[in-house]
């Protein structure tokens, strides 16, 4: 899916479960609190950047509109590296994939990064490999000094105005899924496929 269709979608399964919730007498800001919100991220870390900072305003955007006052009550946002990316062909190309995926999810907000271990489609996830993944996210935030800073990306031009933009579609592609009955509706009908 387009990165703006992936959003809209993932925004239309976090009202479904905010509404479901509330049906069962759990109010969003109970619902928020306890709740954690996924995205994938791949090799592309511009777009990785972008996704996840739109994201994060359009998941406030939703919970603002649901009478979550304080956007600290926001579920925390887990990036995962995308298994799509990963290859047969070469295992160790998928170290720095999963590398340029971490560093996009730790540089735009995640709270948490799952990394996919390299060998993970020829060898079923070897221990070397699954170690390098565990100690990825710890030796970029240490180089890198990534969370120091509360938004590494913000200020600068591009992620700014890309940003905007991704959002701004994404939502307009969020509210076309709701008219037309939100994602759970469409899903049973089978126009939307996850």
């Amino acid at each position: 899916a387009s990165p703006d269709f992936e959003l809209a979608a993932w925004l239309g399964a976090v009202v479904a479960t905010l509404r479901a919730l509330d049906a069962r007498g759990v109010p969003p800001e109970k619902a928020a609190a306890q709740l954690s919100a996924t995205l994938p991220v791949d090799a592309d870390f511009m777009l990785g950047i972008v996704k996840l900072r739109a994201a994060r305003a359009l998941l406030w955007r939703v919970l603002a509109a649901s009478g979550v006052p304080d956007p600290l009550c926001a579920p925390p946002l887990l990036a995962i590296s995308n298994r799509r990316m990963l290859t047969a062909f070469e295992p160790f190309t998928n170290a720095l994939r999963a590398g340029a995926a971490t560093f996009a999810a730790l540089a735009g907000g995640a709270d948490a990064v799952e990394v996919a271990p390299y060998d993970e489609r020829t060898l079923g996830a070897s221990v070397a490999a699954r170690r390098l993944a565990r100690n990825t996210g710890h030796i970029l935030l240490e180089e890198s000094h990534v969370a120091r800073v509360l938004d590494p990306a913000g200020g600068a031009y591009f992620f700014e105005a890309e940003t905007r933009a991704l959002a701004e579609s994404a939502w307009a592609t969020f509210r076309g899924l709701e008219a037309e009955g939100g994602l759970p509706h469409l899903l049973q009908r089978g126009q939307v496929a996850m």
